[in-house]
């Protein structure tokens, strides 16, 4: 009996032993887990401080399996008129705000069809009725399988910009005009 008596103590010895280091490994996990969720939470801070610093239109659009804006900085107020959260209650907002003239176009990017790096400019309407030329760039954003389901962006406001190059456009125009009569004279003097 003491003899089984003392393999049990010596059974529940090592067994003891075997559960304190399975549970210093547990809290040491416990720790590396507690930590990366809080350099987690610091980072999810960090970029969400920027995003909404930015002024710049920052943008997550899911489209698959409804299309929706999963996130929407604050300067869409500023640029477009809109809050984010009128894009939250209404993920059809966007396509009502597109330029009679660019409307295909912005549709098929905000469907995904035309989601592209490289910047497209077009324009919408702003919620006072003035339009807005807007510079995008979206990257696309796949699952597993392949399958696009979502896409983010930025879109800077660059009417200045364009009514600059238009009206850069229109004084070329007018110069090239009066080049042309100034020639046309200058024929007709010499007849």
């Amino acid at each position: 009996v003491q003899r089984l008596n003392t393999q049990l103590e010596q059974r529940v010895a090592e067994r003891t032993a075997e559960l304190e280091t399975t549970n210093q490994a547990l809290v040491a996990e416990i720790g590396e887990h507690a930590r990366a969720e809080e350099l987690l939470r610091e980072s999810e801070q960090r970029f969400r401080l920027l995003a909404e610093k930015a002024q710049d239109l920052i943008y997550r659009v899911r489209i698959v399996p409804d299309f929706s804006y999963e996130y929407v900085s604050p300067s869409s107020k500023r640029i477009l008129g809109y809050a984010p959260e009128e894009f939250y209650a209404d993920p059809k907002l966007m396509f009502e705000l597109a330029h009679p003239e660019d409307a295909a176009e912005v549709q098929a990017i905000i469907k995904g069809e035309s989601v592209s790096p490289a910047p497209l400019a077009f324009r919408l309407i702003r919620k006072d009725g003035e339009a807005v030329w807007l510079e995008q760039s979206n990257v696309a954003i796949y699952d597993d399988q392949g399958t696009m389901v979502a896409y983010e962006g930025i879109a800077r406001d660059i009417t200045e910009r364009k009514l600059s190059e238009q009206a850069l456009q229109s004084a070329n125009e007018t110069l090239t005009n009066r080049a042309r009569e100034l020639e046309q004279r200058k024929q007709e003097v010499e007849i």
